[in-house]
């Protein structure tokens, strides 16, 4: 696994702009399905799947009925 293009659980929070805690939970919880590696007890996210993930997670408005 390299490390330098993974991330720990604190780096992928930070870079979701969620809690450590919060993502750990989605995790052990499966609530959010956010993909990560694990080897043994180490976990490590990729950022594309992060990205992926966000993008997923898209909300796209009508912008003519804000208008």
């Amino acid at each position: 696994m390299d490390s330098t293009h993974t991330l720990t659980t604190e780096q992928a929070a930070a870079y979701l702009g969620i809690a450590e805690q919060t993502l750990t939970n989605w995790r052990n919880n499966r609530r959010q399905q956010i993909p990560y590696l694990k080897l043994g007890k180490i976990v490590r996210y990729r950022r594309e799947d992060l990205d992926a993930w966000l993008q997923s997670r898209l909300v796209v408005t009508d912008q003519a009925a804000l208008a």
